[in-house]
Formats: C-alpha cells, sequence, structure tokens
C-alpha cells in the first residue's frame, strides 16, 4: 500500500489537491495523511466564517483554530473520494510540521500544496525543497489555482 503526506493550510480545500489525491488513487490502493501547520494568522486570509474570527481566543488559539477547521473540512472532503485519510494540525513552520507528522505516519511521497507562485510565502521560502531535503523522500508541488475575479 502506497501512504501519501499532504502538507497545505490555505490551499488543502482546493481541486489541485483533490486532483492529486484522486490521481494517486487511481494507481492503486493507498492511504493518506493530512498535515495543516498552525500558522500564523498575519500570514493567511481569513474569512467572516472561519473559526479564527473568534476574538476571544488569543493569536496561536486562533491560528490553531484555523487549522483544524481547515483540517476537518479536508478529511470529511477526502472521505468521500473512498480513501483512507487521517490528520492532524501541525507546528507552525512547514519544515517541522512535515518531519514531525512523518514520525507518526510513514510515507512513500509528500504533496506540499501552496498558493499560486507570487502570493505564496511558502514558495518564497523554498518549503517544498527544504521538506524533500529535510525528510529524504519525494515532493510533488501543487500550486493552488490563482483567483479569478
Amino acid at each position: 500500500m502506497r501512504r501519501f503526506l499532504i502538507v497545505a493550510n490555505q490551499s488543502l480545500n482546493t481541486q489541485r489537491v483533490e486532483q492529486a489525491i484522486r490521481e494517486r488513487a487511481e494507481g492503486g490502493e493507498c492511504e493518506f495523511y493530512v498535515v495543516v501547520p498552525a500558522t500564523p494568522l498575519r500570514e493567511q486570509v481569513v474569512g467572516p466564517g472561519d473559526r479564527a474570527a473568534d476574538l476571544s481566543l488569543t493569536l496561536p488559539e486562533r491560528s490553531f483554530a484555523l487549522a483544524q477547521q481547515r483540517l476537518d473540512d479536508a478529511l470529511a472532503r477526502i472521505g468521500t473520494l473512498g480513501v483512507t485519510v487521517g490528520g492532524e494540525v501541525g507546528e507552525v513552520d512547514v519544515v517541522d510540521a512535515a518531519r514531525s507528522a512523518l514520525s507518526r505516519f510513514s510515507a512513500d511521497e509528500v504533496v506540499v500544496s501552496t498558493l499560486p507562485s507570487g502570493l505564496s510565502r511558502w514558495l518564497r521560502a523554498d518549503a517544498p525543497s527544504r521538506i524533500a531535503r529535510a525528510t529524504g523522500l519525494p515532493v510533488t508541488h501543487v500550486a493552488a489555482e490563482p483567483a479569478r475575479h
């Protein structure tokens, strides 16, 4: 059975991530594990329906709540694809989050989903390459679709 770690935050619940999961599932029996780093709110776009809008929480708690909300939504959505999936909210640093998740879930490949080039802090920090170096695993980068106005 092939095993895949998905690392994403703002771009987690996009068509490109779903497509990457479907493509891997077509190759036979597989399992997925999603890690959503608790990225600080100042580095994200937060909508009015997001749990992070709860001003009774501290900023770190709001970052965690938003990551948990995205994880919960993703697990429900990915589960409808007929694959085995689990996940966790990870550390703030994307590389540390991936490394930590891999200590609990051995994977054959890491899929890193980011915002489009120009918007993505993870791409500016070279996160996909850094994760590959830190884990020794093949890393596939998936960029979210640019927003259309």
